[in-house]
């Protein structure tokens, strides 16, 4: 976990989104497994101040969490834009 970027933690679960949000030129209803989409559209996030880190935005679209980062030393939360929470704890 300290040693991928956010970016590809999200994209690698599809947590920035589908395909047809961030893409509609991409036929939506289909198998779509590439990616570098996801990626994009994290990078996208990033450059809108949509991703944040424990409430503070993130900046780097290339930006790997840190055991600093953590709350309470096991927690993270991460956004994607309003509606999107993931929570990343370490057992």
């Amino acid at each position: 976990m300290f040693s991928v970027p956010l970016i590809k933690i999200g994209a690698s679960i599809t947590f920035f989104g589908s395909v047809c949000e961030f893409s509609p030129s991409i036929l939506c209803g289909h198998a779509f497994s590439d990616k570098r989409v996801f990626l994009a559209a994290a990078k996208n996030l990033v450059k809108s101040n949509g991703l944040k880190l424990n409430n503070a935005v993130v900046k780097d679209p290339f930006y790997v969490l840190t055991p600093e980062d953590l709350l309470g030393e096991r927690v993270a939360i991460i956004k994607a834009g309003p509606h999107r929470h993931l929570v990343l704890a370490l057992e």
